[in-house]
């Protein structure tokens, strides 16, 4: 009695151990089948690479110039011809570019031009921060750009900023983006930081009206001065050693 009883106990074990190896098997296989596969690349090339949500929703772009995703707010494209340079453009969770990385640098006919731009947007609107490097024909500016943005989404100006990026001239352009300020109140230069066109480094402090109250000036020879302006951009204080 006692030797069949513990045959049968035995018997009990073996189909335990037996059960869970065969459990341990399929969970593994059906982890295995559930996890997609990871391929990976040595080196990869690509005019344009989208990085996507789970549902499709675009959240980066990796692109070249002519492929290039164009400035999308509340689902409208603005200016949807438009030239754009390579780089990586951002997007939000409702489909919102937000700003992003793009750069060129080109010969032309009377020299050179490059840039290199990264840029963050505020909601609904343009370029609130900036970090910007621009050239032309050895002449350039390079800094941090702070700026005020209106309350009403880009999308009030959308005719505007079409007709400033086919703008002709520097005259035009000019005259555009003072329409796009009277239409978009609010919207100003704040604060800039780097090193200007004449070759000073300087930290240019604005109003809400974009005009410089405080500016600190240091030359390229070494000369360093404080000024405090008006709202007429007069001097009103200077310091310097």
């Amino acid at each position: 009695m006692r030797s069949k009883l513990r045959r049968d106990i035995g018997l009990l074990k073996s189909y335990a151990a037996v059960s869970s190896l065969a459990l341990v098997v399929v969970s593994v296989a059906a982890f295995r089948q559930a996890t997609p596969p990871v391929t990976e690349f040595d080196e990869i090339t690509v005019q344009r690479l989208n990085i996507v949500e789970a549902d499709g929703r675009t959240r980066l772009v990796l692109s070249n110039g002519e492929r290039q995703a164009q400035v999308t707010v509340d689902g409208q494209q603005l200016g949807p011809d438009r030239e754009r340079p390579a780089g990586m453009i951002f997007f939000n969770e409702v489909g919102d570019e937000v700003g992003g990385l793009i750069f060129r640098g080109a010969e032309t006919s009377d020299g050179h031009s490059a840039l290199v731009s990264l840029t963050f947007d505020r909601w609904k609107q343009d370029q609130t921060v900036v970090l910007r490097y621009s050239e032309r024909n050895g002449r350039y500016w390079s800094g941090l750009t702070v700026t005020d943005r209106s309350e009403q989404p880009l999308t009030a100006i959308a005719d505007l900023l079409v007709r400033l990026d086919e703008a002709a001239s520097e005259t035009e352009r000019a005259r555009l983006r003072q329409e796009i300020m009277a239409r978009q109140p609010g919207t100003a230069n704040r604060m800039f930081a780097g090193r200007s066109m004449d070759g000073n480094a300087t930290i240019d402090l604005k109003d809400a009206e974009g005009r410089d109250r405080l500016v600190l000036a240091v030359t390229p020879e070494g000369q360093a001065r404080i000024r405090f302006l008006d709202e007429n951009g007069d001097t009103v204080r200077e310091l310097a050693p």
